[in-house]
């Protein structure tokens, strides 16, 4: 991978905004290996104008399937991001594109998925019972009423 003029570019204006030497290291870490893997991807540089909001929700799957953690996929894609809007406010970039949602954000969708789906069925688990009941004759249904849940 050659060197990266925009990296560069970039690094020196968040530097004129005061960032902290650490952060300013995070910011050219994460959009280096964010270029790695773009021209890998890609077979061409990483300019600023080729990237596409595709590259960005293939590069969160990329970050996800290598097995890091979300702090650290969110951090890349926050670098990304600020990158990214930096290239649009320069006019490095002709549109503004979201980027995918935050690990985090969709762990929690996830979540309530599951429990969307347990509750649906834990409710079919209930009709059918109350069907089951409905149909037995009086001494049957004393029976099954007595019946311990667990």
């Amino acid at each position: 991978m050659a060197k990266n003029t925009q990296i560069d570019d970039y690094i020196k204006y968040q530097k004129s905004t005061d960032k902290s030497p650490l952060t300013l290291g995070s910011y050219r870490s994460d959009l280096i290996k964010f270029a790695a893997w773009f021209e890998s991807v890609n077979n061409a540089d990483m300019k600023l104008a080729n990237v596409t909001p595709t590259d960005a929700r293939q590069y969160k799957q990329h970050l996800i399937a290598s097995g890091f953690k979300a702090p650290t996929i969110n951090r890349r894609l926050l670098s990304l991001k600020y990158f990214l809007e930096w290239g649009w406010q320069t006019k490095r970039i002709k549109y503004r594109f979201p980027l995918p949602k935050t690990v985090k954000q969709m762990q929690e969708i996830t979540a309530m998925c599951k429990t969307i789906i347990q509750n649906i069925i834990i409710l079919w688990n209930y009709i059918e019972l109350t069907k089951i009941i409905m149909r037995a004759g009086s001494d049957e249904r004393e029976r099954l009423l007595q019946m311990p849940l667990f």
